[in-house]
């Protein structure tokens, strides 16, 4: 079975964590060699495009025996990408299937662009909760509450889900509306 598919199949998500943390690290490294390539002829780009992925598709011409090499550089940083995203949306479909509780209150954790860092590096500074829809729209006066709301939800949903008691994912919608509840009477 693929990477895309329904709730029978139970992957190794740790595998998949793993495989998607190595392929961030390496497109840090092709990055890397990018945009030492780039600088000699354009060190303005870095500051204009900080994102790994938009870095490799802009630039300016270099000589014929850099370029070929920077161009699939930049193609294997772009491939990196594809298959990244591939890996992510699988782990993101059976998480729902795994943990519906936990998913229900964290919500899909979607990475974002931190202006040129890789995630990869950045997951011990941020932190999995820190990247929930839930904390990213609490005011930043309230974060540390809502961090705290989360962490103890998050706990309890992922009881429920180690148990197997609510694989609808009910549980955790109502913890969620209850963090969020919160928040919202934190802010009047």
């Amino acid at each position: 079975m693929g990477l895309e598919g329904g709730c029978k199949f139970t992957p190794n998500i740790v595998d998949c964590n793993q495989l998607s943390v190595d392929i961030e690290n390496e497109i840090v490294t092709v990055h890397g060699f990018i945009r030492s390539k780039y600088r000699l002829r354009f060190p303005e780009l870095e500051s204009l495009v900080h994102h790994e992925i938009e870095y490799a598709s802009v630039g300016k011409p270099l000589p014929d025996n850099v370029l070929q090499k920077t161009i699939e550089a930049c193609d294997r940083a772009i491939e990196l990408d594809s298959t990244l995203k591939k890996i992510l949306r699988f782990v993101e479909t059976k998480m729902g299937c795994i943990t519906p509780n936990l998913s229900a209150v964290v919500g899909s954790q979607k990475r974002k662009n931190l202006d040129g860092f890789s995630t990869a590096t950045s997951q011990s500074r941020v932190g999995y909760l820190e990247q929930t829809e839930i904390f990213q729209s609490t005011p930043p006066r309230l974060r540390k509450q809502a961090i705290k709301l989360l962490a103890g939800k998050s706990t309890l949903a992922a009881r429920v889900d180690a148990c197997r008691g609510d694989p609808s994912g009910t549980n955790g919608k109502a913890l969620r509306e209850e963090i969020q509840k919160k928040i919202d009477k934190l802010q009047e």
